[in-house]
């Protein structure tokens, strides 16, 4: 594909531990191609191939690419407008945090801050977290199939917090049963509009 040859000199890069090779692709990537584009095409890929891999000093590659990619996306979504509305991520499964932050980039924008929380955050304790922060919305990560465990801690949550919540994933198109009598929102990770449908949920102009 067209994207063969980034994601080779990224793993390249990776599997030599060079930093500064991967400052390089990465600056590039992001400076010549969309967010989305960037994510969901080269770093992802990589990371999985990487993460899944296992040939001796694999995983050792895959930890220098994780944490140089989980600081870089940490950065980026710290450039996000201060003052605009406060949005927080948090993830469900307590998986790894670097496909957390991806999410993070791509509902980050001029018109919300995102700030993502780690991913050994208990869901039972985000009213506590809302509470203090006040922020503008909640946004929980989730993966398809959703367990009847999820399903009964996010009606709980909803009826503990003052702001929307919404749940963003993969293949949630077959969820609405799960969710059936929980007021939330539905946000595609596949949308390219993922950004607008939650700047649409801030200003109180998105359906449940």
């Amino acid at each position: 594909s067209a994207f063969d040859e980034w994601r080779s000199a990224l793993a390249s890069a990776a599997k030599a531990f060079d930093a500064q090779a991967l400052e390089a692709v990465h600056g590039q990537l992001f400076t010549l191609l969309p967010k989305r584009t960037v994510l969901r095409d080269v770093l992802l890929p990589v990371w999985h191939d990487l993460a899944t891999g296992a040939a001796p000093g694999q995983r050792s590659q895959w930890s220098f690419l994780d944490t140089f990619l989980r600081a870089r996306l940490l950065m980026r979504l710290q450039m996000n407008q201060v003052h605009s509305p406060r949005v927080l991520l948090a993830g469900a499964q307590g998986r790894a945090e670097f496909p957390l932050l991806c999410t993070g980039l791509l509902l980050s924008g001029e018109q919300q801050r995102i700030d993502v929380l780690g991913c050994d955050q208990p869901l039972e304790e985000l009213p506590l977290l809302c509470a203090a922060i006040e922020p503008a919305a909640l946004v929980i990560r989730v993966q398809a199939p959703v367990s009847v465990a999820l399903t009964k801690c996010l009606r709980s949550l909803q009826m503990e917090i003052a702001c929307p919540l919404a749940v963003i994933g993969h293949g949630l198109g077959d969820s609405h049963v799960a969710f059936e009598g929980i007021p939330l929102h539905l946000l595609d990770e596949d949308s390219a509009n993922v950004a607008r449908l939650l700047s649409a949920l801030l200003s109180g102009t998105l359906d449940l």
